[in-house]
């Protein structure tokens, strides 16, 4: 979406961009167009839990605010290659939403607080700030979402499987995207695998804004650019008593012979740094400690053990983007 959104900038405002994707095509035209942009059915690799689903069939909650439309159809789009079901839109959540981004246009600070008495406070605000991932500095709510899906923690939330409902605001400069008030549906305790089998495209490099707590202790050691995060994340997971073994999780890649990746491994009970214990929770998630090859297949092997004895093998794999990003 973005490479075509930078093609569309530079071929002028009302060209109608028409690319295809894996098979089925997608047409975009760019913001000023006199038509609304629509975003036609994706074809995607991967094992659905409840049959494959259409995407062009998710209701858009704005259909007429295209950067709101083409974010929440992305998310829809990285949920649907997970297995996991779509997001319905809980349009109650936005009004807390927008009074907390107020509260933070006037106060700045701590992003998930809000203080009572300071200018701005009000408790709807305040559950949205405990409720919600929230990014700042972002230029739209589809460049907030790229940016997510492009970290650990916080793209993790957004595609937990148990997630029924959500609501997103992109308001004065802050982006807010509820992750906690709809969960706890009929697949809570699935797993989530990211990137999911068979997904082409996968970005090399952890996402250069980070997020905060960050997986890493060190990211300046590593010149600020870390690989993509690879993880396992189910909700069972999330206190180190629900394993019985510390579980594996490593990454290697098939053009080099299946070479290992180096990188940094941890899961609950042994989060990257204190900060990270409490995001870290549900999470066996392996970090490569520099970005991967551009246009390579990689594999990934996970074996977690449950208390019982009871051992799950994940072996999977995935292809970067053609060019480092």
């Amino acid at each position: 979406l973005r490479e075509l959104g930078k093609q569309m900038q530079r071929e002028g405002e009302y060209l109608q961009v028409v690319a295809t994707v894996r098979g089925e095509p997608v047409t975009w035209l760019p913001s000023g167009a006199k038509q609304a942009s629509t975003l036609l059915p994706v074809a995607v690799e991967g094992v659905f839990r409840e049959g494959a689903w259409e995407q062009s069939r998710v209701d858009l909650p704005h259909p007429q605010d295209r950067d709101h439309s083409a974010a929440w159809s992305l998310l829809q789009w990285r949920r649907q290659q997970c297995g996991c079901l779509p997001l319905g839109y809980a349009h109650d959540l936005e009004d807390g939403m927008r009074k907390h981004a107020e509260y933070l246009a006037l106060n700045g600070g701590e992003a998930h607080e809000e203080v009572s008495g300071k200018p701005g406070y009000t408790p709807e605000g305040a559950r949205a700030a405990s409720n919600c991932i929230i990014g700042h500095g972002d230029s739209s709510s589809l460049s907030a979402i790229a940016m997510h899906l492009g970290t650990l923690y916080h793209r993790t939330r957004p595609l937990q499987p148990g997630l029924e409902r959500s609501a997103m605001v992109f308001h004065k400069g802050t982006f807010l995207f509820d992750v906690f008030s709809h969960r706890g549906g009929p697949h809570r305790d699935a797993l989530l695998v990211y990137p999911p089998h068979g997904m082409q495209g996968v970005r090399t490099a952890f996402h250069e804004q980070g997020e905060s707590p960050m997986p890493v202790k060190d990211v300046k050691a590593h010149g600020n650019r870390l690989g993509t995060a690879v993880n396992v994340f189910s909700e069972p997971l999330r206190v180190a008593e629900a394993l019985a073994e510390g579980p594996t999780l490593t990454l290697v890649s098939v053009k080099r012979r299946k070479t290992p990746v180096a990188g940094h491994f941890h899961f609950p009970g042994e989060p990257p740094s204190t900060r990270a214990g409490r995001s870290n929770r549900g999470n066996v998630a392996f970090v490569p400690e520099r970005p991967l090859r551009a246009r390579t297949r990689y594999e990934a092997s996970a074996r977690i053990v449950l208390p019982g004895g009871r051992a799950f093998v994940y072996r999977w794999w995935f292809e970067t983007h053609r060019k480092r990003r």
